[in-house]
């Protein structure tokens, strides 16, 4: 597994388990073959659009995006990344990472697609997330 998903993953679980006590991950897949050097390429020394769906914590969904982007790392395989929801024109704007809290498992291409926030079901005990690099 290459760097950058390594410290993406452990950031998010880091993340989750600060939100439900404990840290499960039960799945990780990569579809794509030449993913890390896709991902560099749309995040490398840019901002790189996030998308935050749900809010499992008890405050503002204002606070808890800020909460998830701080826990992101600020880097793709060492070099700068600046992961935000408010990305500015160095963006690529074909590619984006989709984070989704508490929606209970979609396939990766429904979550690239669209995801009905009002949809997701409220969180009680454990907090489930996937994370999708579109």
């Amino acid at each position: 597994m290459k760097i950058f998903h390594m410290a993406r993953l452990m950031a998010l679980s880091l993340l989750v388990g600060a939100c439900a006590g404990a840290t499960i991950i039960t799945n990780v897949s990569y579809d794509t073959n030449g993913l890390p050097s896709i991902a560099q390429y749309a995040a490398l020394d840019r901002d790189f659009r996030t998308e935050i769906h749900g809010n499992p914590s008890g405050g503002s969904k204002a606070a808890f995006d800020t909460a998830v982007i701080a826990a992101l790392p600020g880097h793709a395989n060492g070099l700068p990344t600046n992961f935000t929801t408010a990305p500015s024109e160095s963006a690529r704007d074909d590619y984006r990472l989709v984070l989704v809290f508490g929606g209970g498992y979609r396939g990766a291409g429904s979550i690239c697609r669209e995801v009905d926030t009002a949809s997701l079901k409220p969180v009680a005990g454990r907090v489930e997330v996937q994370a999708t690099f579109c």
